[in-house]
């Protein structure tokens, strides 16, 4: 495995790839850039090899060629490859080996690259197009093509490769025995409305946020909760703190910052509802299927999501919760207020969707489905 951008222990890469393949009977080395982890080392029978760490281009210019170089050592018969920077690196590489190249695209990075803020507005379109071209172009030289959702799916489909849909659901035994383990519940009791993972602008902080004051009017104790880290600190904690000390907020609104799996576990066991609000800033936002819905699901919770088509697919296939104009805190109140006033029908929501975990949107039968992108390889090329 190949990644220009994905830390060491990255669920997806890590924890959930990686480890499966491994326990499917493959070796697995893993080439990743680390700021910790500086000489080889092997770690849960995966085979770490640390690239340096980057904060600015050049480092990650030096680091494409070090994963050329780095992959042409590794006698792999597969290479797996996680982002365009690793697309590009073992396209060199299969071209001068003649090796298996599987791309696993988790996200639709041209849109995301485009949505830079340092590229100007009129640029945008040109740099995303050009991105496509050249991904696309890459992929004529891919094997199998991995990715994380429908959409996704069907834009390889269309290009003319297999591609497999591996979502980015939970190992379901691992995350009820975490859920189990950490089952204390803070905040004593009182309705909590939890967003989780790591927040910023364009995924809603502050609509989550302004949705509050509705709220609170309804049902004076509630708690909205962000169970992880602001993105954007920079440019809008300020503006956010000062809102909460603005409107009296500070007893009802809380960033957490970073936290481990099990603190997650435990806010999410204990909230009422699950949040996710994406915005209509990009594409890749608008195709979004976050591993947030499917722990919340796992969790027993209904959610409340933005009306986009991945995630409206999800949701109203298990009849699981509400879907929300994201970009309008009031309607987010209403779904909000619909839930906490409605137990029971949220319940029944939260059970539907913790049925659709266990019978499809789980690790373990992901685990099955990257077996066979395997084991195809193997009949194929032998």
């Amino acid at each position: 495995m190949l990644t220009g951008t994905h830390p060491p222990f990255d669920p997806r890469v890590f924890h959930k790839e990686a480890k499966s393949l491994r326990k499917l009977g493959y070796e697995v080395t893993l080439a990743t850039p680390s700021e910790d982890i500086v000489e080889e080392c092997d770690r849960e029978g995966i085979h770490l090899v640390p690239l340096p760490g980057y904060k600015n281009k050049k480092v990650r210019t030096l680091n494409l060629f070090r994963l050329i170089w780095k992959g042409l050592r590794i006698p792999a018969e597969v290479y797996h490859t996680h982002d365009l920077d690793a697309l590009f690196a073992s396209l060199v590489i299969k071209l001068l080996t003649g090796r298996r190249l599987v791309y696993d695209a988790h996200e639709h990075h041209a849109s995301m690259i485009a949505e830079n803020p340092k590229i100007a507005g009129v640029f945008k379109p040109w740099v995303e197009g050009i991105i496509v071209a050249a991904e696309e172009s890459a992929c004529r030289f891919v094997d199998e093509v991995i990715t994380v959702n429908r959409t996704l799916q069907e834009r390889y489909l269309r290009i003319g490769k297999r591609a497999t849909v591996l979502y980015n659901c939970p190992v379901l035994r691992e995350y009820d025995r975490w859920s189990e383990k950490n089952s204390s519940v803070p905040y004593n009791g009182r309705p909590v409305v939890v967003y989780q993972g790591s927040v910023s602008v364009d995924r809603g902080v502050d609509r989550f946020l302004f949705a509050l004051q509705e709220v609170r009017k309804r049902c004076s104790d509630v708690v909205f909760l962000v169970a992880g880290p602001l993105l954007d600190e920079d440019q809008c904690g300020g503006r956010i703190a000062r809102y909460v000390q603005e409107n009296d907020l500070a007893g009802h609104f809380r960033i957490t910052g970073w936290l481990s799996y099990e603190q997650m576990c435990a806010y999410t066991r204990s909230a009422k509802v699950g949040v996710i609000l994406f915005q209509p800033t990009h594409y890749n936002n608008w195709i979004g299927l976050p591993n947030k819905l499917f722990e919340y699901m796992a969790s027993g919770k209904p959610v409340v999501a933005s009306n986009f088509p991945e995630m409206r697919r999800i949701i109203e296939e298990g009849r699981c919760g509400l879907l929300v104009d994201p970009t309008d805190p009031g309607d987010i109140a209403r779904a909000i207020l619909y839930l906490l006033e409605h137990s029971q029908e949220a319940e029944e929501m939260g059970r539907r969707g913790r049925k659709a975990v266990e019978e499809r949107y789980n690790w373990e039968g992901m685990e099955k489905a990257l077996g066979e992108v395997y084991h195809r390889l193997e009949a194929e090329y032998g």
